[in-house]
């Protein structure tokens, strides 16, 4: 004979069971959130005494806990920008967590276009200062997420296609046909919603220059012409719908200087000196970091319009404000350098070796490669300096170039497989007339730099 169920008894069971399930999942999300609480109050307490590692680990494992919490990403962030790492890969680590801080707020906030747009600004920064393939390719993927994710009637989405455009125009090799043509018609479409902005123009015009220059290399010259044509046309456009755009004025005279260079195409010498003082007049003032750079090297081209000094002094001025942007510093030790201004590219060198770590960016990812750099030059600058002494100084100038060296030696993770270090032992063989040694580190610096450089090639030649 069946037992017959008693039904209360079940219901009775069955409530205490899931009373006592909800009890433990309660207690588990007020532990969780006791915990949370615990390491902000922690990394508040750290911030205050300005131990920013330690804020971080503390942030973080509150971030890790409620990672959709806006307000634990932002004291996160804080700490974070406040740290001056003093390594290479540590810098690399959180100018990623920085870069990761920006995907956070886009992900959990995915119909708010300033959290995309502030993640895109950040990623075309530093695409812009680096300008390779693999840096543009993940601006174009921001740009397609937020064209995706923002709702079609809100005015900030058509950015998504200005920085997808210029973005996928950077890398212009890889597109085919098609994607190309999207490109151009991603920023043609920003302009028409947007039709005085100082990039979006500038980016439209370099695309069609790129576009020409591609199409040339590729062997398909009469659409090459047509193409070159429709770059003037829109670069002339351009200064026409931005006048006082300091973008559009980067671009008209780095357009111009090239159609200098190119025997296939005139430029006036009167055109081309208006551009290039419009370029001064209007990027100077600006402060803007990437800008300033450009017209710094575009301004090196123009050695007969006194580009140089020109350049030389928009760096100075400019690092007068922001004494930190060593990649500023870098470009100037450069001029001085080339200029043969050996006491100035000195400094300007010597100044970037010695710095402190800088705070998060993509400045301090790149500090060691550009301490290197400087470092490098400080033993260039050493050797001319030899090349110019008299004979009494010969020796004592010799021990400057090899203290130099030692420096820069001791920058290098892998001296096995730096050119820079091989330039300098090839540089101090020649000066002790060890022309086989010389020689030989020549022959090694030219083929793990991949860069056949005139004064290097002059002095293998001569160590024959």
């Amino acid at each position: 004979m069946a037992t017959r169920v008693n039904t209360k008894f079940v219901l009775i069971l069955t409530a205490a069971v899931l009373g006592a399930v909800g009890t433990i999942g309660l207690v588990a999300v007020l532990k969780n959130r006791g915990d949370t609480t615990r390491h902000i109050k922690a990394g508040e307490q750290l911030l205050a005494i300005k131990d920013y590692e330690g804020a971080l680990k503390e942030f973080t494992r509150a971030v890790g806990k409620e990672r959709s919490n806006m307000e634990y990403l932002r004291l996160l962030e804080q700490a974070l920008l406040n740290i001056r790492p003093e390594t290479q890969d540590r810098a690399f680590q959180l100018h990623s967590l920085r870069i990761n801080v920006f995907r956070r707020k886009a992900q959990y906030r995915p119909q708010d276009p300033e959290a995309h747009l502030s993640l895109l600004r950040e990623l075309h920064r530093d695409a812009r200062y680096i300008n390779q393939a693999d840096q543009w390719q993940p601006v174009a993927e921001a740009a397609d997420d937020m064209w995706q994710q923002i709702a079609p009637g809100d005015p900030k989405r058509i950015y998504a296609r200005l920085y997808r455009g210029l973005a996928n125009m950077r890398i212009i090799g890889q597109l085919s046909e098609e994607e190309v043509a999207e490109a151009v018609d991603d920023l043609r479409a920003f302009l028409d919603a947007v039709p005085h902005h100082d990039l979006g123009w500038a980016s439209l015009a370099d695309a069609r220059l790129s576009r020409a220059n591609q199409l040339r290399d590729d062997g398909n010259t009469r659409r090459a012409l047509e193409m070159f044509d429709e770059a003037d046309e829109t670069r002339r456009r351009a200064r026409v719908a931005v006048p006082m755009g300091p973008e559009v004025a980067r671009m008209d005279a780095h357009h111009l200087a090239l159609k200098s260079f190119d025997e296939e195409q005139e430029v006036s010498e009167e055109e081309l000196s208006k551009a290039v003082d419009r370029m001064v007049e209007l990027v100077g003032p600006t402060q803007d970091p990437q800008l300033i750079n450009e017209a710094a090297n575009i301004l090196r081209l123009m050695w007969r319009l006194q580009g140089v000094p020109r350049a030389v002094e928009m760096l100075q001025q400019y690092l007068q404000e922001h004494p930190e942007e060593h990649f500023h510093r870098r470009t100037l030790a450069d001029l001085q350098y080339a200029t043969g201004n050996l006491d100035e590219a000195y400094e300007a060198a010597r100044t970037l070796v010695d710095a402190r770590p800088v705070q998060v960016s993509l400045l301090s990812r790149l500090q060691h490669q550009l301490r290197t750099q400087a470092a490098s030059q400080i033993v260039d600058i050493e050797f001319r300096r030899w090349q110019g002494a008299d004979d009494a100084d010969k020796d004592a100038q010799l021990k400057r170039i090899e203290t130099a060296r030692d420096q820069l030696a001791s920058l290098v993770a892998d001296p096995e497989k730096e050119p820079s270090l091989f330039r300098a032992e090839g540089k101090i063989a020649f000066a002790k007339e060890d022309y086989q040694a010389a020689a030989a580190s020549f022959e090694r610096h030219l083929k793990l730099s991949g860069r056949e450089e005139f004064e290097i090639l002059m002095l293998a030649a001569h160590s024959l």
